[in-house]
């Protein structure tokens, strides 16, 4: 026979269960699992827990997320430090780089550069004279968008 420690309702309309054992491993139970499914459903393998959706991320968090994923492309970063009339300082500045940024800055466009890379709070930092994290945020480069309230 069966025995299960726990029985989870994983989706809303119930149709899959995490049964934990008493050693801590688990079963999936879905509806292709036809006998054990219609116990599970019946109440003979005890109560299935109602699902409960995990929390919504806050916006703090889903800006962390971005940040991790975020890029743009050389091309359009260049365009946005010419736009804040900086380019040229920007230029200066990637010659105090180490050779993998040089080459990254000067492959143009279709290269990215995350949003977290040193290199480019550096050369940003040293070309605008403003906090890097503020000017790069302004900046409608990002790929994907940033996540608004």
């Amino acid at each position: 026979m069966f025995h299960f420690d726990s029985l989870v309702s994983l989706n809303e309309e119930g149709t899959i269960i995490r049964a934990t054992r008493r050693d801590g491993s688990i079963k999936i139970i879905e509806p292709a699992d036809t006998d054990l499914y219609a116990m599970a459903i019946s109440g003979h393998l005890g109560e299935v827990a109602d699902f409960v959706p995990p929390p919504q991320p806050t916006y703090e968090d889903r800006v962390k997320a971005w940040e991790q994923e975020a890029s743009c492309d050389v091309f359009r970063l260049k365009l946005a430090l010419a736009e804040d009339d900086v380019f040229d300082a920007a230029e200066a500045a990637t010659s105090d780089m180490d050779a993998v940024w040089r080459i990254v800055w000067s492959s143009g466009g279709g290269t990215r550069i995350g949003r977290l890379n040193a290199s480019l709070s550096a050369v940003v930092g040293q070309a605008t004279s403003a906090d890097p994290g503020a000017w790069l945020d302004e900046k409608d480069i990002w790929s994907p968008k940033r996540p608004t309230d």
